[in-house]
């Protein structure tokens, strides 16, 4: 039932199941769309905070390494969720429309690490 329910919503949004990326134009009409469509965006958005978890493993295993490349991390909040981060992400959207042509993945990436930087 709750596969059905996913595929659903998923074929529901305004963008394929494609390898090409969202941009932040999609993924705000996502936004202002239905329920379901905000819960997917914010199950996406969650997927995005999960990923942060491998960078944080990929960037200390390149320092360690002494590569000269490095990905900044994002330190999410332990009670952090995926609606917080989704409403992060759709504040940075709306706030910077002229960046919205972007990929989605990126510019979910800098609102949530904008939003929650770690400490230096």
């Amino acid at each position: 039932m709750l596969r059905t329910m996913m595929g659903a919503a998923l074929l529901s949004l305004p963008f394929g199941l494609t390898a090409s990326p969202m941009t932040g134009i999609q993924a705000l009409e996502v936004f202002t769309g239905s329920t379901d469509a905000r819960q997917m965006m914010a199950i996406y958005v969650m997927g995005v905070m999960h990923a942060e978890t491998a960078i944080k493993i990929n960037a200390a295993m390149a320092e360690k390494a002494g590569a000269d490349w490095y990905i900044k991390p994002i330190c999410i909040p332990p009670a952090a969720s995926a609606v917080q981060g989704a409403s992060i992400v759709e504040k940075a959207l709306r706030s910077n429309p002229e960046r919205n042509h972007e990929d989605f993945y990126v510019l979910a990436r800098r609102a949530l690490q904008t939003a929650w930087p770690c400490e230096q």
